[in-house]
């Protein structure tokens, strides 16, 4: 089990219902008070928890289903800052995590450069 100090934020840290139901799924029961909110109650989330829910949040979250696949519209990393805006609702989330990862949130759409899907039929009879 972790030791107090690398817990990070808790699922009562966060304001959308989604985040911190999903944060309570993944997160290490424990009694210690939440650094970040000081909750005892909520389920804590290290570092790694943290970026895995976000990534099932955010990018998961964004996936964008096209006639030939998928791609997600968000994505976030160490490198960039964050570009995108999300909805008021979000924006206290979003920033807990961008601030306690040090990553950046920016748009993510389908890579465009390898040109446009076309349909093609099927040929077999």
């Amino acid at each position: 089990m972790n030791a107090p100090a690398d817990f990070c934020v808790c699922s009562e840290c966060f304001r959308d219902e989604g985040l911190r139901l999903d944060a309570q799924r993944i997160g290490i029961e424990d009694t210690a008070f939440c650094s970040n909110c000081g909750a005892s109650i909520g389920r804590k989330l290290d570092a790694d928890r943290l970026a895995t829910l976000a990534h099932r949040f955010f990018v998961w979250g964004s996936l964008l289903r096209c006639d030939f696949g998928a791609a997600p519209l968000i994505q976030f990393n160490q490198h960039q800052k964050t570009s995108i805006t999300v909805p008021s609702w979000l924006e206290a989330d979003m920033r807990l995590v961008e601030q306690t990862l040090g990553v950046g949130f920016f748009h993510y759409g389908p890579r465009l450069w390898m040109g446009s899907p076309q349909k093609t039929e099927n040929k077999a009879r």
